[in-house]
């Protein structure tokens, strides 16, 4: 595959510009939960839950909850079962994440540098995220930044509207009143870019390789390394 090289100081460097900051939470701002140590309960969790719904022995639940994503789609397993076996996904958070994040702090540390930075930037900030409220709010506060976001948009509010479905930045627009051109959207998932590159958005890759696929980036109006590089960038203008 052919690989786009950039180089990523020069991207920390560019001023840019936005009248509003649309961020996903996970590998974004924050870790992803499926790299936190709440992780193996909430997939042992998950995948009895697929068991009991479709009957798929303990063993292959996992090859099934794959199965069901690249059916529907998607990286989110509540709206992939919600879609296949009609199951609310609010009876599949309670079952499976409410009661692993309750703890989530204690995994997720202050970053009083990067509130510092969301605060110099002025503009609108809103999170749009396929995870839970509970999740999101949790690890906002415990990393001490959940005053620097105005909107969280999580799955409660989505419904069946997850990314990458084009409902999900209409829903943000609905909500937000952000309008799509002016505005910054960022995510570390290439496959989420698509929809808001058509609208009309600024779109931001986060991505911490030495070098992004052409593929990966055709969708990326920037590429930054990490969240804080963005940030830097947007507090030069």
């Amino acid at each position: 595959m052919h690989e786009r090289s950039y180089n990523l100081n020069k991207y920390a460097g560019t001023e840019l510009k936005g009248a509003a900051l649309l961020a996903d939470y996970e590998g974004v701002i924050g870790p992803r939960l499926s790299r936190l140590p709440p992780r193996d309960k909430i997939y042992c969790k998950m995948n009895n839950f697929i068991s009991k719904l479709s009957g798929t022995p303990p063993a292959r639940t996992e090859e099934k909850r794959l199965e069901l994503l690249r059916k529907h789609d998607t990286d989110t397993t509540a709206y992939a079962i919600l879609m296949e076996y009609k199951v609310s996904y609010k009876d599949f958070i309670r079952e499976v994440y409410l009661p692993e994040i309750k703890d989530v702090g204690k995994y997720i540390t202050e970053d009083k540098r990067l509130l510092g930075l969301l605060n110099s930037i002025d503009m609108p900030k809103a999170v749009l995220s396929n995870s839970t409220r509970e999740y999101i709010l949790r690890a906002l506060s415990a990393q001490g930044i959940e005053g620097a976001f105005k909107y969280i948009i999580c799955i409660e509010e989505l419904d069946i509207h997850v990314k990458p479905q084009s409902g999900a930045w209409i829903t943000s627009m609905s909500i937000t009143g952000f309008q799509a051109k002016g505005t910054l959207y960022v995510d570390d998932l290439p496959r989420n870019l698509e929809m808001p590159y058509q609208l009309g958005y600024t779109t931001v890759l986060i991505s911490g390789k030495e070098h992004v696929s052409k593929e990966d980036s055709k969708y990326a109006n920037y590429v930054f390394k990490d969240f804080t590089s963005l940030l830097y960038s947007l507090a030069r203008k």
